[in-house]
């Protein structure tokens, strides 16, 4: 019987992480379309229950697109630095996905629009993206990282 002791899903944990825009994306659509709906009346011009079942699940689902098409560069490479260090489920680790996904999020604004439109001083745009990110690598690396004591499987030989 041979036991790989070197197991550890790199691409279970680098998919994950590079979605992890898309879960930031949806929990940010899903908070506009709640308070555009409810704090400001927009549901009393919806007649129509077709037309708020599709603002219910398409205005989340466009802005998780927008979003991993916007930070899916920064998110994959945070996504190698944790397959790489093989992160697994403890209290540092998750500790250095909040900071890691939270300066990675903050600092591709910068790259993403040019230093004409953007300065370096804090905004509160830079610290939007800074927790959007730090919160959903958190939820990402619950999900996504394998336990500390997970025995790898076993093969045959």
């Amino acid at each position: 019987m041979y036991i790989m002791k070197n197991f550890y899903p790199y691409w279970k944990v680098i998919i994950s992480f590079t979605l992890c825009p898309a879960v930031a994306g949806y929990f940010l659509g899903t908070y506009i379309m709640i308070t555009s709906l409810v704090f400001h009346e927009g549901y009393e011009s919806l007649d129509n229950v077709l037309d708020m079942i599709l603002i219910i699940v398409f205005v989340p689902f466009l802005i998780s697109l927008g979003a991993f098409a916007i930070f899916c560069v920064p998110a994959f490479i945070a996504a190698a630095i944790y397959a790489t260090f093989r992160l697994r489920k403890s209290w540092y680790s998750f500790a250095f996905i909040l900071i890691i996904g939270g300066l990675a999020a903050h600092f591709w604004l910068p790259v993403i629009w040019s230093l004409d439109y953007i300065s370096w001083e804090l905004t509160y745009i830079f610290n939007m993206y800074s927790v959007l990110g730090s919160v959903s690598s958190l939820f990402v690396a619950y999900f996504a990282l394998p336990n500390k004591t997970a025995v790898p499987p076993a093969r045959l030989l």
